[in-house]
């Protein structure tokens, strides 16, 4: 089990938090004008992440999390970082990390900043390529949340508190992701 720091990102409408953070990746994404489902409704994938090197749009018009991968010990990380914690190799490459994982603990916020609606869910998902990942958990109630239950990660565009257009990620029950209710 690894033990690392960890960072607070903040967006309009949820606190992010993510493990094993170190000298976090900012390489400019390209962004591109893609279309895809989000909740039966026509979005488009344009804009830059709210952290920069954290979010990628592929050719098929899907977000994905961009996390690192040290090639010589096989740990990966999210965000990427230029050095491994774990063997301290220096040649950790970008890689796209899975979609998917499992709940690991999540926690109900009921008070926070004015520009966040309360309450909201975070949590700690365990992707299916061995990275933690704090993000909200979207599209359930904590009644029903289950340690242990699967989750999809979902790329989203909003706008940020300035007015710009930025991608950000959230985390829904595998179920409600492949439109099953």
């Amino acid at each position: 089990m690894r033990v690392a720091s960890t960072e607070t990102v903040s967006t309009e409408n949820a606190s992010t938090e993510t493990v094993s953070t170190e000298n976090a990746s900012t390489e400019t994404v390209s962004t591109e004008t893609v279309s895809t489902e989000n909740a039966g409704a026509e979005t488009s994938l344009a804009g830059v992440p709210f952290v920069p090197g954290t979010l990628e749009v592929g050719p098929d018009g899907k977000g994905y999390l961009v996390g690192g991968r040290c090639p010589g010990c096989g740990a990966y990380y999210f965000p990427a970082r230029s050095v491994c914690s774990r063997c301290l190799g220096g040649d950790v490459e970008r890689v796209p990390l899975c979609s998917s994982g499992s709940l690991y603990t999540y926690t109900v916020i009921h008070q926070s900043l004015p520009q966040f609606e309360t309450p909201y869910i975070l949590g700690y998902v365990d992707l299916d390529d061995n990275v933690r990942v704090a993000g909200q958990l979207v599209d359930v109630e904590a009644d029903a949340l289950e340690l242990g239950m699967r989750l999809t990660v979902q790329v989203e565009p909003r706008e940020s508190a300035d007015g710009e257009h930025v991608l950000w990620f959230r985390f829904r029950p595998a179920a409600t992701a492949a439109g099953e209710e």
